[in-house]
């Protein structure tokens, strides 16, 4: 049951979040759309069981699918802007929308279970910085510096106070067009901005640094239920493969060494130090939260 315990609880959570959110936004259609969601989590988590030395590429095949059909096929299709100045706007309007919608599932209801998770499966701007991390990987391995809260919490300050000025100036909820060229014009600042800042700080250097979204989901992802852990701790030399291949500049090994699960608050769950270690010392696993 253990080994299946992974992907079930990802199928259900996402089933039960489908249900839910159909009866408070009153459109059946979020059910199909979660449990699918869920559904393509499930076989991900099953194939990277079955075929370990492909997981980052399953991963990566994962990450891609499902951020493409969540912002082209619901932001784009539907106008519905999910970046974090939306919330302020739709708040500053009075109105809940997919932009709530998105923080409180998958920034508020996911990391209690799965953690940061949704960084590396789901979130569609990580989809060029992954790409381009492709290319990159091997110039920039174990580059860059660790996350400074002071930095994270002062840019999530910044967005708060511009989405306050431009709510109260000309509220883009109220214009179609507004709103759909906020759209556009904050992922294209993003994944533009977050590519520059990868080429001069390493992998993924806006999520380890800036990413609003993880700022906010960092708070909650120590206590979620599924963690990395050391599984074969005492095959551990030292190597420092683990961390050299996290993106997120977490400290894998000394956390493998004390022979405890992983609850640092940007961890991602990508699995890229358990691919790296070559004495299979890592896994994702289900425990106590509070450890």
């Amino acid at each position: 049951m253990k080994k299946n315990a992974l992907p079930l609880f990802v199928l259900l959570l996402f089933t039960a979040i489908g249900a839910v959110v159909a009866v408070l936004r009153e459109n059946r259609w979020y059910f199909p759309m979660f449990t699918g969601i869920g559904a393509m989590a499930m076989v991900t988590v099953i194939l990277t069981r079955r075929y370990p030395r492909l997981s980052q590429t399953i991963r990566l095949i994962q990450l891609s699918g499902l951020g493409i059909f969540l912002f082209a096929g619901l932001s784009l299709r539907l106008n519905v802007n999910f970046q974090f100045p939306q919330v302020i706007f739709d708040g500053a309007a009075g109105i809940v929308s997919g932009a709530l919608v998105q923080l409180l599932i998958a920034r508020v209801t996911v990391p209690l279970v799965f953690g940061n998770g949704f960084c590396s499966r789901a979130c569609w701007d990580a989809v060029a910085f992954e790409l381009a991390d492709q290319g990159w990987k091997s110039r920039r391995a174990g580059s860059g510096k660790k996350r400074s809260e002071w930095l994270a919490w002062g840019y999530l300050g910044a967005l708060i106070l511009l989405a306050v000025v431009v709510s109260r100036l000309h509220n883009p909820v109220y214009d179609d067009e507004a709103r759909y060229w906020w759209l556009i014009g904050e992922n294209i600042w993003i994944i533009v901005f977050g590519l520059g800042l990868a080429g001069l700080l390493g992998r993924r250097a806006y999520c380890r640094l800036l990413c609003p979204f993880l700022t906010l989901s960092g708070l909650l992802a120590p206590l979620s239920v599924f963690k990395m852990a050391p599984v074969n701790a005492a095959a551990c030399t030292a190597c420092s493969l683990c961390n050299s291949a996290c993106p997120m500049k977490v400290d894998i090994m000394a956390a493998v060494q004390d022979r405890r699960r992983i609850r640092d608050r940007q961890c991602i769950l990508c699995e890229r130090c358990a691919d790296a270690c070559p004495k299979g010392c890592l896994r994702i696993t289900a425990g106590n939260p509070l450890q």
